[in-house]
């Protein structure tokens, strides 16, 4: 009797302490650090979409994600072989051809126009809010003046040490 009764409390604490261990599997996507200026084309700019899954599980359903521009043009979207980008608006719709179970994946890209400084793309999904900017490249100047009058200054140096080396009467008055 007193071994029915152990086995059934062991039963009732499995059943009891299972449940408290599942997870719900999460994700996120993250947008890159920063929309890369095209080789070909400074004025056109790429966000490259990554995933990721956490807690296991996979995902099969559509991911919806918003997009506010400012100073940029959407041009195009593309997804990878598992996945399809559209977007319409300021909507991008993230669809899987298959479930996603791999823990760190690439979605797509989405291709952007420059048309004004500054400019920032804002996207928010799964209430995680990211901004991207294209990098900003500072335009060479073209002044000379500071290397000048740092060669200057070691050609006057090396002329005050040559004639001091060479006159001692220099410093007798």
């Amino acid at each position: 009797m007193k071994i029915k009764k152990f086995l059934g409390f062991i039963a009732l604490a499995a059943l009891v302490v299972l449940p408290i261990k599942a997870n719900a599997a999460g994700y996120s996507v993250d947008w890159g650090k920063e929309c890369v200026t095209d080789a070909s084309n400074s004025d056109y700019c790429t966000v490259t979409i990554t995933g990721n899954i956490t807690d296991g599980g996979s995902i099969s359903t559509p991911l919806s994600a918003t997009m506010t521009l400012q100073g940029l043009n959407y041009v195009s979207s593309e997804g990878t072989s598992n996945w399809n980008v559209s977007v319409s608006d300021n909507q991008i719709i993230m669809t899987p051809s298959a479930p996603e179970t791999n823990g760190s994946f690439t979605i797509g890209t989405i291709r952007f126009q420059k048309i004004s400084e500054p400019c920032k793309a804002v996207f928010t999904c799964n209430e995680e809010t990211k901004t991207v900017t294209p990098p900003v490249k500072n335009p060479k100047t073209g002044n000379a003046l500071p290397y000048a009058v740092i060669g200057a200054g070691i050609v006057i140096a090396g002329a005050v040490y040559y004639v001091t080396r060479k006159n001692t009467k220099l410093y007798k008055i």
